[in-house]
C-alpha cells in the first residue's frame, strides 16, 4: 500500500500533471524539504484523507480556493465580531484581534 501511495504522490508532482489543491501543496513542500521527502508527505497525506473518505464514506471534495486577486480584507471591527460569534456560537475561537488580523491579511 505504501508504495502505491508513493507512487500516486509522486505522479501528483509531476510536472505534467494537471494542477489541484494536493499538487500545490506539494509543490510547496519541495521548496522547502526537496523532492524525495515531499513526496513522502503527500503520500502521508492522501493515506490521511483516503482514511478520512472511509470512516465517512463520502466522495472526495477539492477545497475550495479564492484567486489570489481576490484575498480577504477584514477591518478590525468585522474581526472581533467574527470572534464574538466564534465564541457565542461554541465555535473554537482565535486567541487574539492580532492574529486575526494576520489570518486575514495572509488568505
Amino acid at each position: 500500500m505504501r508504495k502505491l501511495l508513493v507512487g500516486a504522490s509522486r505522479r501528483i508532482l509531476q510536472n505534467n500533471s494537471p494542477a489541484n489543491a494536493l499538487k500545490k501543496w506539494g509543490q510547496k513542500k519541495i521548496k522547502r524539504l526537496g523532492k524525495n521527502r515531499s513526496a513522502i508527505a503527500l503520500a502521508r497525506k492522501l493515506s490521511v484523507i483516503m482514511t478520512a473518505i472511509m470512516i465517512a464514506q463520502t466522495a472526495y471534495a477539492e477545497p475550495a480556493t479564492l484567486p489570489p486577486s481576490q484575498g480577504v480584507n477584514f477591518s478590525i471591527q468585522e474581526l472581533a465580531r467574527l470572534n464574538d460569534l466564534a465564541q457565542k456560537n461554541g465555535k473554537i475561537a482565535v486567541k487574539s484581534i492580532k492574529r486575526l488580523k494576520k489570518l486575514a491579511q495572509s488568505a
